[in-house]
C-alpha cells in the first residue's frame, strides 16, 4: 500500500511546500535552544548549565514581591552553610518562629481578660486537716447591677481556692461586707449548688457569718433561693461549731 494513501495529510503538505518553492526539510537530530542549534544528546547538559541563569532571572523579576511576602517572617537559619545547624538549634528556631507567629495572632485577634473589676478585699485560710476553707470578704458591695462585678469576683475567688483543696464545707465570713441588695451574690451564697459537679458535692454546706451590715438584706434574699444547703451564723465561733458538725456528718 502506498504511503500516499496511508498519510494523505503528508501528501498535501508535501504538495504545498513544492508549490510555494519550499522543500520539506527532513527531521534532524538537532533542536533550537535559545539562539543555538544543539544536538539532542547535548540538550540536557545545556539546560542544566542554564538553570542558574534562569533562576537568577526569576528571582530578580519577583524579588520585590518576595520581600513583601516574607517581610514579617523570621528566617530559621542565618548561617551560610545550613549543614552547620544541628537538630536542636533548628528545633529551637522553629519553636521561636511559631511563638512569634502566635504572639502576632494573639495581639491581632485576642483581647486580654482579667477578673471582674471589684473594690472588695478578700483573704482565705484552711484548717490543719484541710477540710474547711475559710473565705473572708469585706468592703462595699455595689447595689443592683452595679454589684455584678463584686458578685462574680467573690464567686471566682472562692471557686479557685475551693477547687485546690476540695474541702468538705466552706465558711464565708461576711462581717465586714456592706451589702444592701443585688442577686449576683447568690452565686457565692449558694456556692455548692452553683459549682457542684455531682449530687454529693451539691449537698455540701455553706456556712455564712453575717453582721448588721448585711444580715437583714441576706435574709430577705434567702426567700428567692431554691436548692443548696446554707446556714447563717451571727458569730465566727458558731460557724466553727457548725463546721465541725458538717465534718463529722460527712465522715460518718
Amino acid at each position: 500500500m502506498s504511503w500516499k494513501l496511508c498519510f494523505p495529510r503528508l501528501q498535501w503538505l508535501r504538495r504545498f511546500h513544492l508549490t510555494h518553492g519550499r522543500k520539506l526539510t527532513p527531521r534532524v537530530a538537532k533542536r533550537s535552544f535559545g539562539d543555538k542549534c544543539i544536538p539532542n544528546q547535548e540538550i540536557g547538559n545545556e539546560r542544566k548549565n542554564r538553570l542558574p541563569e534562569l533562576a537568577a532571572s526569576v528571582v530578580s523579576a519577583s524579588g520585590e514581591s518576595a520581600k513583601q511576602t516574607h517581610s514579617n517572617l523570621t528566617p530559621l537559619t542565618t548561617c551560610k552553610n545550613n549543614q552547620n545547624l544541628n537538630r536542636n538549634e533548628y528545633k529551637s528556631r522553629v519553636l521561636r518562629l511559631l511563638h512569634q507567629t502566635q504572639s502576632d495572632m494573639n495581639a491581632e485577634y485576642l483581647k486580654p481578660i482579667s477578673l471582674p473589676a471589684s473594690h472588695l478585699s478578700c483573704s482565705f485560710a484552711i484548717d490543719p486537716e484541710g477540710t474547711v476553707v475559710f473565705a473572708t470578704f469585706s468592703g462595699f458591695y455595689g447595689n443592683g447591677s452595679a454589684g455584678n462585678g463584686d458578685g462574680l469576683y467573690m464567686f471566682s475567688m472562692l471557686a479557685a481556692h475551693y477547687l485546690i483543696f476540695e474541702s468538705i464545707c466552706v465558711v464565708l465570713d461576711l462581717r465586714g461586707l456592706e451589702y444592701h441588695w443585688g442577686n449576683t451574690i447568690l452565686k457565692t451564697i449558694n456556692f455548692f449548688h452553683e459549682l457542684g459537679r455531682d449530687s454529693d458535692e451539691k449537698a455540701k454546706r455553706v456556712i455564712i457569718v453575717t453582721s448588721e451590715k448585711n444580715r437583714e438584706a441576706l435574709e430577705s434574699l434567702e426567700k428567692s433561693v431554691t436548692g443548696g444547703n446554707r446556714t447563717y451564723c451571727e458569730s465566727f465561733d458558731d460557724a466553727l461549731v457548725m463546721a465541725r458538725k458538717e465534718i463529722q456528718a460527712y465522715l460518718a
